[in-house]
């Protein structure tokens, strides 16, 4: 896929909009299981909603977005490693931003950039 979205632990609708429109859009979307969140508000308004194609443990979240990445081509291919992959943390909460960003590198996605407006970050994905 060519974008790819996952929506986590937390409140409101803002972002399982953004997410129903990435997944209109052709993005490949996950939302954090029920099971795993410590607020399951915004995951289950996306689910409801139909944005979440796959719902992911938060534990196995990082092997789900490499495996995502594979062509849908029927083939046997290779996963990608994850420091090929760009990745963009959108959330309102820098703190938030901060972790997600620190786990995503540990995990070996090297390119990891992050905003706190989904407009922002969608122009800035635009621009690459």
């Amino acid at each position: 896929p060519h974008a790819l979205a996952v929506v986590m632990t937390g409140m409101g609708q803002d972002g399982a909009a953004g997410l129903l429109a990435m997944r209109k859009a052709g993005a490949r979307t996950f939302g954090q299981s029920p099971d795993s969140c410590v607020v399951y508000g915004m995951p289950r308004a996306a689910f409801e909603m139909g944005a979440v194609e796959h719902q992911v443990r938060l534990s196995a979240m990082p092997e789900a977005i490499l495996g995502a990445c594979r062509h849908d081509t029927g083939e046997a291919r290779q996963m990608p490693a994850a420091s090929a992959i760009k990745v963009m943390v959108v959330d309102d909460q820098a703190s938030m931003r901060a972790m997600i960003r620190r786990a995503l590198q540990d995990f070996g996605f090297k390119e990891v950039r992050d905003k706190g407006d989904p407009v922002e970050a969608l122009a800035d994905v635009r621009s690459d």
